[in-house]
C-alpha cells in the first residue's frame, strides 16, 4: 500500500475519531482538528512532489489487482486540489476558534468538519465510480450536520433546498453507475474508458453520459440547478458557509473533468456543446444575480456560482490551454473565495452586519481590513497583476483561439460585471461615509481573538498576492495536469498496467 498517497484520507479520519473522544472539551478539539490539518498541508505537499516525479501514484486496496479491487490513484489534478483543500481547511479552522461556539461544538462541529475533509480528499482519489458515489454520501451527511447546528427558520430552509437537491443528484449519480455497470460489469474507471472505447451501444451511453451531465451539474451548481447553494450558504456559520465555498462545488467540477475526460472522450462533441450553452447561462445569470443581492454572503454564492462557469469552459472547450486556465482558475479560486466568505464573517465581528446597506465607511475605521477585502474582491474580479487575472485571460484566449466567440464574449462580460459588483461593495461599505438609521450591534471581542479570525485572511490573501506576482509555477503544474487529462492512455496504463 502507497501511504503516501492513503494519508490525506486517513489523516482527516483519524482527527476525527480523536476529536469524537473529546467530547466535552471544546478546546481540546480546535487543537487536535488544527494538528489534524497541518499534518493534511503536509501530507498534500508530499504527495504533490510524488506526483511531480512519479506522473502517477496508484495503490490497490487489500492488494487485489485492477479493476477487481479499490483502485486509489493520484495525478497532478487530484494532488493540486487536495493541496489546496488543506490549505483551506486550515484556515477556516483557526477562523472557527472565534466563531464557533461551545454548544456547536459539543454538537459535533470537529468530527464533521474532519469527515467532511475526508470524504473531498476521497473523492479527488478514488479510482472508481461507485467509491466516488460513497464519497459523494459521505460529503452530503457531513456537510448536512454543519449545516443543521442552528435552528433558526432561514436555516432550516436553507438545509431543505440543500439536501432535497443533492439527494436528487445522488439519485441520477447512482442511476448512472448502475447503467454503467449493466453494459460493461465494471466500475474502475480505468477499466471502464477500455471498455467504453469499444462498446456498440453508442445511444445508451450518450444517455449515461447526459444522466452524469445532470448530476454533477447539482453538485457543482450549474444552471439551472443552482440556487439550493445560495439558500444553504448564508445561513450557517461563517466558518461553514468558507468551507462550503471553497470545497463542496469544486469537488462537482473535478467529478465532471474526471469522468467526462476518461469515459465520455467518445461522445465529446456533443457533449461539449451542452456544457457549453449550460455555462453560457451560468456566467450570465450567476453574475446578474448577484448585483441584486445587498448581503455579502449571498452576494459572493451568486458570484461563486458564475464563476463555476469559468472553471468548466477547459472542458467545453477541451484544447490544453483551456483546460490549463480552467484548473489555474480553480485552484487560486478555493483561496480567493474562501477569503472573501471569511472577510464577511469578519466585518460581521466588527460591524454586527454583513449587510452593504447597514455598514458604512469601513476604510475609515479599519483600513488594514479594507486592503485585504480589496485585494481579493478584484482578484476575483480578474484586476492584473492578481491571480485571477491570469486565469482568466488564458480562459478567454483559449475560447477565442477556439472560435468559441460567444463564450469569450460572456467570459469578458462576466468579469466587467464582477468589477462591478464588487466595486458596488467597496462603494458602498468602505468608502460611503454617510451615516444610516440602522444601529447593529457587534460583539466585543479580544485581541487573540480579533487576530484568530484576520490570521487566515492574511494568510489566504499572501497566496493570491503571491499567485498573481508568481503565475509560472502555478501555470505549470495547471499545464502538466491539463496534459495528463487530455491522454488519458497515461492513467488507464497506470492503474491496469501493460
Amino acid at each position: 500500500m502507497n501511504w503516501v498517497l492513503m494519508l490525506p484520507i486517513l489523516i482527516p479520519i483519524v482527527t476525527a475519531i480523536l476529536v469524537f473522544f473529546s467530547w466535552h472539551k471544546p478546546n481540546l478539539q480546535r487543537f487536535i482538528t488544527t494538528l489534524g490539518c497541518l499534518a493534511l498541508i503536509l501530507s498534500a505537499v508530499i504527495l504533490l512532489l510524488a506526483v511531480l516525479k512519479k506522473s502517477y501514484l496508484v495503490s490497490q486496496m487489500g492488494s487485489w489487482p485492477a479493476p477487481f479491487g479499490i483502485t486509489v490513484i493520484a495525478d497532478m489534478l487530484s494532488s493540486l486540489m487536495i493541496v489546496a483543500t488543506s490549505l483551506v481547511s486550515l484556515c477556516v479552522v483557526i477562523f472557527s476558534y472565534v466563531d464557533i461556539n461551545k454548544r456547536c461544538v459539543r454538537r459535533g462541529f470537529y468530527p464533521a468538519y474532519c469527515i467532511l475533509l475526508a470524504g473531498v480528499c476521497g473523492a479527488l482519489l478514488t479510482g472508481d465510480l461507485f467509491n466516488l458515489y460513497v464519497w459523494f454520501e459521505i460529503i452530503l451527511i457531513a456537510s448536512f450536520v454543519l449545516l443543521s447546528l442552528s435552528e433558526e427558520k432561514l436555516h432550516l430552509e436553507g438545509i431543505v433546498k440543500y439536501s432535497v437537491l443533492n439527494l436528487i443528484a445522488t439519485l441520477f449519480l447512482l442511476t448512472a453507475i448502475a447503467f454503467l455497470y449493466g453494459i460493461t460489469g465494471t466500475l474502475n474507471l480505468a477499466d471502464l474508458a477500455i471498455c467504453l472505447q469499444h462498446t456498440d451501444n453508442t445511444n445508451l451511453v450518450s444517455t449515461i453520459a447526459v444522466i452524469f451531465i445532470v448530476s454533477f451539474a447539482i453538485k457543482a451548481a450549474l444552471f439551472p440547478v443552482f440556487f439550493w447553494l445560495p439558500a444553504a450558504y448564508h445561513t450557517t456559520s461563517y466558518s461553514a458557509s468558507a468551507l462550503f465555498s471553497g470545497l463542496l462545488s469544486k469537488v462537482g467540477v473535478y467529478a465532471l473533468l474526471r469522468i467526462f475526460t476518461l469515459l465520455f472522450i467518445k461522445n465529446s462533441h456533443y457533449l461539449q456543446e451542452i456544457l457549453l450553452i449550460l455555462i453560457n447561462f451560468t456566467l450570465l445569470i450567476g453574475i446578474i444575480c448577484a448585483i441584486a443581492q445587498i448581503e455579502l454572503r449571498r452576494i459572493f454564492s451568486f458570484a461563486l456560482i458564475s464563476h463555476i462557469g469559468y472553471m468548466l469552459v477547459g472542458l467545453a472547450i477541451l484544447t490544453p490551454l483551456a483546460l490549463a486556465g480552467s484548473i489555474f482558475y480553480m485552484i487560486q479560486h478555493m483561496l480567493c473565495i474562501t477569503s472573501l466568505f471569511l472577510l464577511s464573517g469578519y466585518i460581521a465581528y466588527q460591524t454586527g452586519s454583513t449587510d452593504i446597506t447597514k455598514s458604512r465607511n469601513l476604510y475609515g475605521k479599519f483600513p488594514y481590513l479594507s486592503i485585504f477585502f480589496f485585494i481579493c474582491a478584484f482578484s476575483l474580479a480578474g484586476m492584473p497583476p492578481l491571480s485571477g487575472f491570469w486565469a482568466k485571460i488564458m480562459l478567454i484566449s483559449a475560447a477565442f483561439i477556439s472560435h468559441s466567440y460567444l463564450t469569450t464574449l460572456l467570459l469578458v462580460l462576466t468579469s466587467l460585471l464582477t468589477i462591478f459588483v464588487m466595486a458596488r461593495i467597496w462603494q458602498n461599505m468602505f468608502l460611503h461615509t454617510a451615516e444610516t438609521p440602522y444601529r447593529c450591534i457587534a460583539p466585543v471581542l479580544t485581541f487573540n481573538q480579533k487576530l484568530s479570525l484576520f490570521l487566515p485572511i492574511i494568510f489566504l490573501t499572501t497566496l493570491i498576492i503571491f499567485i498573481g506576482f508568481m503565475p509560472n509555477i502555478l501555470y505549470t503544474l495547471s499545464n502538466i495536469a491539463a496534459q495528463q487529462i487530455l491522454n488519458p492512455q497515461g492513467y488507464i496504463h497506470a492503474v491496469m498496467g501493460s
